[in-house]
């Protein structure tokens, strides 16, 4: 936050209604551009958090604004806070979904053409994921693996103990 009149209406989250130039230069704030003539500023709650601030100028005429427009945003802000952050969630969602693809597809690169055997297996020893190379072994795709357990592959005796020795190591 700088020092402008955004950053005073967020820092403080107070609404800020300054009808004339002179009232809005009295603040000492850092302007881009032509000053306004009148200036309200809104802050944007959601969840006790800022969210952005909703700022609403006239740069030709003083006395644009009242405390009726002031009321009317203020009644506004809590509505337009929540599509805010609405809007960062969906985003960050988007961004989260993206790096998921894009760590799953490097991993699904990485169990088709490792040689090594992989698997990944649950609590109860039922396949979650497996290499190809493992699944060949099997004369298998790595996705008929998914769901079966090594007593489905293997005998009785070695499949009970691949399975004790995993039991052994989770636990």
């Amino acid at each position: 936050l700088g020092e402008g009149l955004t950053s005073t209406v967020i820092q403080n989250r107070q609404p800020m209604l300054l009808l004339t130039e002179k009232a809005i230069l009295a603040q000492n704030p850092i302007i881009s551009g032509e000053t306004p003539k009148s200036w309200m500023g809104i802050p944007l709650v959601f969840g006790g958090m800022v969210v952005g601030a909703l700022l609403i100028q006239d740069l030709v005429n003083e006395n644009a604004f009242d405390q009726d427009d002031l009321n009317l945003f203020m009644t506004l802000a809590p509505q337009i806070a929540t599509n805010v952050r609405n809007t960062q969630l969906y985003t960050e969602t988007q961004q989260t979904l993206r790096a998921y693809d894009e760590e799953r597809f490097l991993f699904n690169t990485l169990l088709d053409s490792i040689p090594e055997g992989i698997s990944i297996k649950d609590v109860n020893g039922r396949y979650i994921r497996a290499s190809e190379s493992i699944a060949r072994s099997f004369q298998m795709s790595a996705s008929e693996i998914v769901g079966k357990t090594d007593y489905d592959l293997f005998d009785r005796d070695t499949a009970e103990k691949i399975f004790r020795e995993e039991q052994n190591a989770m636990n």
